[in-house]
């Protein structure tokens, strides 16, 4: 399906259709403030159609509502496609380095092509290795003072099922559980998730009631 201001990874969304059905609940729980969409809509609002990146599962009311306040939105999703990272077996008592996990299919961009990313919940779903390396790869297809917008699930108190993130507007979205097989989830702590971006400079990072960590940083200009 093409539509006017869409690109697709042919690699990894074939056609234009919303992964596994959500789970059916009441909308009552599942619409949350997002502080961080709204400044980034805001900061990307001066400058005339700008790219962004799609990292999180498909959706498609997402890209229309993009498509329509302007953007030329790339969707690239990079969650479904990720394989649950198995846990590795102990080591012999004479080694204590743990095997790597794998390396990450590296992002086939143009360099500075992009004025945001959205990674949505990506690195809950990565090991800190994996995480680094994927920040490396987005700082160099963002252009200097780019975006990217992650979301850090911090409940210790249960395992939520996967989500997809609906925009609603510009400072509201649905988190749609989805039907899928649970995936391993890695939760960084406030100083971890700012080792991983000192690269970048900080525009905002809040914690919401729903125990979400918002985070919002941007591409240094040198």
């Amino acid at each position: 399906m093409l539509i006017p201001g869409l690109h697709l990874s042919t690699s990894r969304a074939g056609t234009l259709r919303d992964s596994p059905n959500p789970i059916r609940e009441a909308d009552g729980g599942r619409v949350h403030p997002s502080n961080n969409l709204t400044r980034l809509l805001q900061m990307l609002s001066g400058i005339p159609k700008p790219h962004v990146l799609d990292l999180g599962r498909l959706s498609s009311p997402n890209i229309e509502w993009l498509i329509q306040k302007g953007f030329k939105v790339y969707v690239d999703d990079r969650i479904t496609s990720l394989k649950p990272i198995p846990t590795p077996p102990l080591p012999p008592k004479s080694e204590k380095k743990k095997p790597a996990p794998a390396p990450l299919e590296p992002l086939e961009y143009n360099p500075a092509l992009f004025d945001a990313v959205f990674c949505w919940d990506i690195f809950d779903y990565l090991v800190a290795k994996q995480a680094q390396e994927l920040i490396a790869g987005i700082a160099k297809v963002l252009k200097p003072k780019g975006l990217l917008l992650a979301f850090f699930n911090c409940n210790r108190s249960s395992s939520p099922p996967p989500v997809r993130y609906r925009i609603l507007g510009a400072a509201q979205l649905e988190y749609e559980p989805l039907v899928l097989h649970p995936m391993p989830r890695r939760m960084y702590e406030n100083r971890e998730i700012q080792e991983l971006f000192a690269g970048f400079d900080t525009v905002n990072s809040c914690f919401l009631k729903n125990q979400m960590r918002e985070v919002l940083v941007q591409r240094q200009a040198g």
